[in-house]
């Protein structure tokens, strides 16, 4: 009888795992094993990428359908890879390269070929982001990555490429150089078209290649469609002189077709000087993405041919590393996965990792208590964890409980020892700081009149970010891992409430009524102001997401809600689309509403006004030289209009009669993306880590440098957070320092007015309040 059982479970289990292993009704075949990875008997064909790291929604092209990738899979030349939001996956080729695949990213590989001296990889990037680290190539090998706007070609670098929608690829350069064309000039084809061609052809094609614009470290270009557009005819002619050689024995090709040939490559040459920006420093936007490079792990996994392997000897190939999978499903599958503190995905992950690593890995949703797993990885201890959270305890009207602000966290850890492996539960987030309020007292160094108080908040692991908000008796600040909190005036933390949005780059609560509206790079909560409980979620996509720092804006009983191409109208209590007007021409800024009507600058610089009731964008823009502006919204005094665009133009408008009054350059090393402050003495805006003060008739009041965060503003005084952790308070009218306030830690918030003190959040997480006597 037992024998009948044990033979029926196992029966049962093995088509379990055949399921398993079934997506779509597709078997997979093409992996490496676990005992394989463990033992070291690892290594790539010359044909073969592998994914070495896969979290959330990855699916692989297989033959007609989609297979769920998992790690250990191969990847293969004219296979795709679809990675969906909130996911991510990275696949190593060889020891030649690494490629993260970010969020609502479709990629497919061209070309692969991976034998030393003669690699050719071709990444084609169909929407989406890709991050590249690539070792050092040797004459002859080739990375190239491609999109329908741009070829990027490298020799050994860290960069990232970003495809909108609209087919505008943005290249951002971490380190090294790379060279971009647009991609109607395909030298590869023109390569392919020559064939067996005379030597000397093949050299005078390679010059295209040569002379195409190079983008360095901490650099960026945009190429958009219209850049294709314009260098496709120039290199038609390229193509036709090519095609005429081709048809040519060996030999026979005479000195004018070669001077035609480079004729017409001279040409298109100087078509994509013309037509290609020259580069610019890479934006804050980009540069925080391209960061995660420094995350990527390049394991030491050898290439070698189909006859060079001995699978059946059980022979090891030389050199090749020992790797044990590690992977996690959460429940429910919508929990957010943490790991190291950095957010890497919902739902579940899978990694390689070598024995002896140390993982941290916290799994938390609103609405549950989040756990906190310490895994120590070794071949004897388990591979695979089911994280199942528990619900918050519920109150008797069925509503979340909210923890009392004068309660201290504690940690429940047990220690489970389940297959001879001991993982920590950290069942209560033994990383939530502490709560306590501190009261010191500094002298000032620039007024010794001066001595204010200042009260230190600790409520945050990560840097306050953005704008604080303040309503009533609430103040609302978020953090860099897209933590929301709550305080009140005694400095106590009502309630804390964690997102997805993370990391968070420059988003900021926003209080409408009794809600707390928060969105950034993935999704837009609805929180009750009074106790934190979610009300609504709603997903954002890569043409609607917040990531660097727009917002909702009230408009009567409405909510505006930007995107990429429009304005979304939402219901203010629950977050519902009442109605979509687009926007003319594209924009990453936020909204402003001004006697009932809706002012958003597109990228072109234009302020569109726009109807709220009709949705009809007035005929006659305004028109200015501030291109691009980003995250910020247009700022009101009286009848002027103050807003900072990306190339660093400061403008001034008057709503009445639709004019530009002036336009400022600001000469920085980064461009605005916070709101401008405008005051009866002037207006101030940063740029990077400058600030700048201005009067309302456009004459220069002061410029200064060293900011942490935006400037903060109260009667007549504008206090300048600076990057040496002091916060200067200045003379609004003229700029000159008042006095000067020492703090532990640089501010990283824009300083607000409430209650009489001056509160900025700071980069190690508090909360200061300062006299503002």
């Amino acid at each position: 009888m037992k024998q009948s059982i044990t033979r029926l479970l196992f029966i049962i289990s093995s088509v379990i795992f055949i399921f398993a292993c079934t997506e779509q009704g597709v078997q997979r075949t093409n992996y490496i094993s676990d005992k394989d990875m463990e033992s070291g008997n690892i290594s790539l064909e010359y044909n073969q990428a592998l994914v070495v790291y896969s979290s959330g929604d990855v699916e692989a092209s297989v033959e007609d359908a989609w297979q769920v990738v998992e790690v250990g899979d191969f990847i293969v030349k004219e296979q795709s890879v679809k990675v969906g939001s909130g996911s991510f996956c990275e696949l190593q080729f060889g020891e030649k390269a690494v490629i993260r695949v970010e969020e609502n990213t479709k990629v497919s590989l061209s070309e692969l070929f991976l034998k030393a001296g003669e690699t050719d990889i071709r990444i084609n990037v169909e929407v989406g982001t890709v991050l590249c680290k690539v070792n050092s190539l040797s004459e002859g090998e080739k990375f190239k990555v491609r999109t329908k706007t741009a070829v990027c070609g490298v020799r050994g670098t860290q960069f990232g490429v970003s495809v909108s929608p609209a087919n505008e690829t943005a290249l951002s350069v971490r380190e090294g150089k790379v060279a971009v064309l647009p991609a109607s000039v395909d030298v590869e084809k023109l390569k392919e078209t020559a064939g067996k061609s005379d030597e000397t052809i093949m050299e005078i094609i390679e010059q295209l290649e040569d002379s195409a614009p190079i983008v360095g470290a901490d650099q960026e270009v945009v190429l958009t469609q219209e850049t294709t557009n314009e260098t496709e005819a120039s290199f038609v002619r390229i193509e036709q002189e090519v095609e005429k050689i081709a048809k040519k024995d060996k030999g026979t090709v005479t000195k004018q077709e070669r001077d035609n040939l480079r004729n017409a490559i001279t040409q298109t040459t100087n078509q994509v000087k013309t037509n290609v920006d020259k580069p610019q420093k890479v934006s804050e936007e980009r540069k925080e993405r391209l960061d995660t490079i420094e995350t990527i792990k390049m394991h030491k996994i050898p290439v070698v041919s189909r006859n060079e392997k001995d699978s059946d000897s059980g022979v090891m190939v030389k050199n090749a590393p020992q790797l044990i999978r590690i992977g996690i499903k959460a429940v429910p599958n919508e929990a957010s996965i943490f790991l190291e503190n950095r957010f890497i995905g919902f739902g579940k992950f899978q990694g390689l990792y070598s024995e002896g690593e140390k993982l941290k890995v916290r799994v938390e949703k609103t609405g549950y208590v989040p756990q906190t797993l310490f895994i120590d990885v070794e071949k004897s201890g388990r591979r695979f964890f089911e994280v199942k959270l528990e619900t918050e305890k519920q109150d008797r009207a069925g509503k979340d409980t909210v923890q009392p602000e004068t309660q201290k966290d504690e940690t429940r850890d047990k220690i489970k020892d389940n297959e001879n492996n001991k993982i920590k539960d950290d069942k209560q987030n033994n990383d939530r700081p502490d709560r306590e309020v501190s009261t010191e007292k500094r002298p000032d160094k620039s007024d010794a009149q001066m001595k204010p108080e200042i009260a230190v908040v600790k409520p945050a692991s990560n840097s306050f970010i953005g704008d604080l908000s303040v309503h009533g008796q609430m103040l609302f600040a978020a953090d860099k891992s897209g933590t929301v909190y709550a305080l009140n005036p005694a400095g106590r933390v009502v309630w804390t409430a964690a997102t997805t949005n993370n990391p968070n780059h420059n988003s900021s609560p926003v209080v409408i009524g009794d809600r707390v509206f928060f969105s950034g790079q993935r999704e837009m909560v609805i929180l009750n102001a009074s106790n934190g409980q979610v009300l609504a979620r709603n997903t954002l996509d890569a043409a609607s997401n917040h990531m660097f720092g727009r917002r909702v804006v009230k408009a009567g009983n409405a909510v505006l809600m930007p995107t990429d191409k429009s304005i979304r109208v939402l219901n203010s209590l629950n977050g519902a689309l009442i109605k979509e007007i687009p926007v003319p021409g594209s924009s990453r800024m936020s909204p402003a509403v001004y006697k009932g009507k809706i002012y958003i600058v597109n990228s072109l610089g234009s302020v569109q006004i726009i109807d709220i009731e009709t949705g009809a964008a007035d005929p006659k823009p305004i028109i200015t030289g501030a291109v691009e502006p980003v995250a910020i919204s247009i700022s009101v005094f009286g009848s002027l209009g103050y807003f900072a665009g990306r190339k660093n133009q400061l403008v001034c408008f008057n709503f009445n009669s639709n004019q530009v009054v002036w336009e400022k350059k600001l000469v920085s090393d980064d461009y605005p993306y916070q709101n401008v402050i405008a005051a009866k003495e002037g207006v101030y805006v940063l740029s990077g880590t400058k600030l700048f003060g201005f009067a309302h008739n456009g004459a220069q009041l002061f410029s200064l440098t060293g900011m942490s965060a935006a400037p903060g503003y109260t009667n007549g005084r504008v206090y300048a957070a600076k990057a040496n952790k002091t916060i200067q308070v200045l003379n609004a009218a003229n700029g000159k320092v008042i006095s000067e306030i020492p703090l532990e830690s640089k501010i990283t918030t824009r300083p607000v007015l409430w209650n009489g003190k001056i509160v900025a959040g700071t980069e190690n997480g508090q909360i200061v309040f300062m006299s503002a006597k």
